[in-house]
């Protein structure tokens, strides 16, 4: 059996080595399907590894209360609801005063801004926040220090920059503590320089954030506005009955559930569904490439069968039966659709490796992804190579052998 099998691959590869340029021009739509659906499946598992580390980080005992309530459809972030609803300074002074589950609580807001340095400037992330951001978020300066509770309550022109913020502005980012630098035309003086974070996607990375005393952000930026409440719970056992405690206060306060208080399952569980429903679409959409690649090599091998009538009618005479017929056209088919999902694969891995090493965006090639390709790759072989298959092996050998 297996000597037959590997006989047909023989004849099979032969056959197609005939017409080399036309055997290409056939595997294109197999070869362009493949890597498009690995490649697009690559990029979104790595874009949801990276984001599922970063939440992962932030610990079981982080709340997150966003404008927009995702549950009614607003999606990540609130969406479209959150563009609606906004928070305010009265939200975080209610959570802080009643939640009894708390035990660091800080708004923030956040906001594009360009940092400047005598002649260089860069385009960043500004957060406003309070002191004990950094204890939630548990970020350490590598140079210099934080600003305090006093710096905050006094409007400070302070900030602390990221590692990569630093070292695009001054060279060195041991150079960044003590000196000027305006942001949005604002002077404020850096006064630490944040230890470097993993985080990166595509153009954003959140080494080139500023941080500032979120009292500072309210009087002199007026495009910021309050996007988050961070909240660290006591216990991180108690996280449901905080959770509850934190939307049950807002709710009363607000008079509607216009928000959303997110923890780390349920951010985990929102990227897991969007990366999904975008894997799902992406991949759907780079799949009919792979059908269309079919339909190409259902058109060739149906042309190859006329083109070998008289092969066929001469292998029926010499005693091969209608099953070894249709055998050697189905293993061709599948051979030629094998050949380009390899191809496929392999342009895939490369395209992969390109956008990790020079983009930073990530990508996750897994073996189950180049696994299901190959098979689907077979799968597509089989289906359109049955019927040029069949055709060959219902010819009467006879009027094979009469074919001119």
């Amino acid at each position: 059996m297996f000597y037959l099998l590997f006989e047909n691959i023989k004849v099979a590869i032969s056959s197609l080595m005939v017409s080399k340029i036309r055997g290409f021009l056939t595997t294109l739509g197999i070869v362009i399907g493949v890597f498009s659906v690995i490649t697009i499946v690559a990029v979104v598992s790595g874009l949801k590894d990276e984001v599922s580390s970063m939440v992962m980080s932030l610990g079981g005992d982080i709340l997150d209360v966003v404008p927009g309530n995702i549950e009614e459809g607003g999606g990540f972030g609130g969406g479209a609801s959150a563009m609606m609803s906004t928070l305010d300074f009265a939200d975080y002074e209610a959570l802080a005063r009643q939640a009894t589950e708390v035990k660091y609580i800080t708004e923030s807001y956040s906001f594009g801004v360009k940092i400047r340095y005598r002649s260089k400037d860069i385009n960043s992330f500004g957060m406003g926040i309070q002191p004990v951001y950094f204890k939630i978020r548990q970020k350490e300066p590598v140079f210099g220090r934080l600003f305090n509770e006093s710096e905050y309550r006094g409007r400070a022109k302070l900030a602390v920059v990221g590692l990569g913020a630093a070292k695009k502005l001054f060279g060195e980012a041991s150079l960044a503590v003590g000196r000027e630098i305006r942001v949005q035309g604002q002077p404020l003086t850096v006064v630490g320089v944040l230890e470097e974070e993993s985080f990166r996607f595509g153009g954003f990375d959140i080494n080139d954030s500023i941080y500032l005393p979120a009292t500072t952000v309210r009087t002199n930026f007026d495009s910021a506005r309050l996007t988050d409440i961070f909240i660290k719970i006591k216990d991180e056992t108690r996280f449901d009955e905080a959770q509850l405690e934190v939307e049950r206060i807002l709710t009363k306060r607000r008079g509607e559930k216009d928000f959303t208080v997110m923890g780390q399952k349920n951010i985990l569980g929102i990227v897991d569904q969007v990366t999904g429903l975008i894997t799902s679409v992406l991949a759907g959409v780079a799949a009919i490439s792979l059908l269309v690649g079919g339909i190409g090599v259902a058109n060739i091998m149906l042309v190859s069968v006329t083109e070998r009538t008289k092969e066929i009618g001469l292998r029926k005479a010499v005693g091969a039966t209608d099953e070894q017929i249709l055998v050697q056209f189905l293993t061709e088919s599948v051979v030629l659709c094998l050949v380009g999902g390899l191809i496929g694969i392999l342009l895939a891995m490369g395209v992969s490796w390109v956008l990790v090493k020079f983009t930073g965006l990530p990508s996750l090639v897994t073996l189950p992804t180049v696994a299901s390709a190959f098979l689907f790759s077979a799968f597509v072989g089989v289906i359109f190579g049955t019927a040029p298959a069949i055709k060959a092996a219902r010819k009467d050998p006879i009027e094979a052998l009469r074919y001119e």
